[in-house]
């Protein structure tokens, strides 16, 4: 009988000493290593899995952090239903369906880092179904097998029921972060994602040295910085109104040039909502013998060209024969299209030649 060593313990440092001393002071064709566990590669252990204290302690952080997480949350939420569980070494995720915000999440982060320094003991209880300790327990019973139920306590803080390694003291985890809180729409409503241990640590040094930075940029300090965020937002969001307000005036005033048979409508704009201008265009040229060649400018430039289909032009061909000259392109049907191009400062002589080149089309 003998047991498998493992490279996640001290094991590591005698191994390399020893092939370091046989491979500098012997000429040998080749080494042998025996009942050497390396994690990922196959052996008879079940599913590859090595279960040392020092393997023991990296899985005990990622089983424990979303127990300590959702715990706390549904403390303070306690209509908060637990929807999924992502726990690997790449990404530690809680799901979950109810309502909460940023404010819940820092708090409940502050109370688990709280109860991490604390060093809280576990306690494995082993109850039967019929057990009045679940109803104390966070437990779903539909997805438990068998008769035995595993339940987990630290302490007052936390129980539950669960087949996972856990760490023996909370102080093992040593940190835990909140670092993403997203939509998980429509399986659930929101995605709570952690780190721990050392992880936590880099990562939280890094969301700090950002939030120093951005509070430099905006001239704000870090507890001034959301504020600051919201007031710019705000001051946007009244500038794109006033924007879109003097689009549509502008749109109202454009007199068409006839040519023909033809009313021609056209126009440069900068910094306009692209949604805007399309409906504009859409809105002329549903007035019959009308065209309109619209152009867009910011960072980048937007092309537009529609016409009443009673006037046979194939929008999309001359869209694309314009932009060739400035490595454009876009797509539509053959009374609308639109396209771009990274060529700011030409919109003007886009929109002439749109217009000379449906001219031109007309006079075959």
């Amino acid at each position: 009988h003998y047991h498998w060593l493992c490279l996640n313990s001290p094991y590591r440092d005698l191994a390399v000493n020893q092939l370091q001393e046989v491979v500098t002071t012997y000429d040998v064709e080749g080494i042998w290593i025996d009942i050497l566990y390396l994690p990922g590669h196959p052996t008879e252990l079940e599913k590859d899995t090595c279960y040392c204290d020092y393997c023991h302690r990296q899985y005990s952080e990622w089983y424990r952090g979303e127990h300590l997480l959702f715990g706390t949350i549904q403390k303070k939420l306690e209509e908060l239903e637990l929807v999924k569980i992502a726990i690997t070494s790449e990404k530690k995720m809680v799901m979950v369906r109810g309502k909460i915000d940023w404010t819940i999440i820092l708090e409940c982060q502050m109370a688990v880092n709280e109860v991490i320094r604390e060093g809280v003991g576990s306690e494995d209880i082993y109850v039967g179904r019929e057990s009045p300790l679940l109803e104390q327990a966070r437990v779903k019973l539909d997805r438990i097998h068998g008769d035995r139920i595993r339940i987990v306590k630290f302490g007052d803080f936390d129980m539950a029921a669960c087949a996972g390694i856990h760490v023996k003291n909370t102080k093992e985890i040593g940190m835990l972060l909140v670092t993403k809180f997203t939509s998980a729409k429509p399986v659930g409503d929101f995605e709570i994602e952690f780190e721990v241990g050392d992880k936590a640590l880099t990562k939280s040094l890094e969301l700090s040295g950002l939030a120093l930075q951005a509070s430099s940029m905006l001239g704000a300090t870090t507890h001034t910085l959301i504020s600051s965020l919201s007031n710019q937002k705000d001051d946007l969001a009244k500038a794109k109104e006033t924007l879109r307000a003097y689009a549509k005036e502008a749109f109202a005033r454009i007199e068409p040039v006839t040519i023909g048979e033809m009313k021609v409508y056209r126009g440069v704009f900068v910094g306009i909502d692209r949604k805007l201008l399309m409906d504009a265009a859409n809105s002329i040229v549903e007035k019959s013998s009308s065209m309109c060649a619209f152009a867009a400018e910011d960072d980048k430039l937007t092309l537009i060209v529609a016409a009443n289909p009673d006037l046979g032009i194939d929008c999309t061909m001359v869209l694309n024969e314009v932009l060739k000259s400035v490595s454009g392109k876009g797509g539509g049907s053959k009374s609308f299209a639109t396209g771009g191009a990274s060529a700011p400062g030409e919109g003007y002589r886009m929109v002439d030649e749109v217009v000379e080149k449906v001219c031109s089309m007309r006079l075959k």
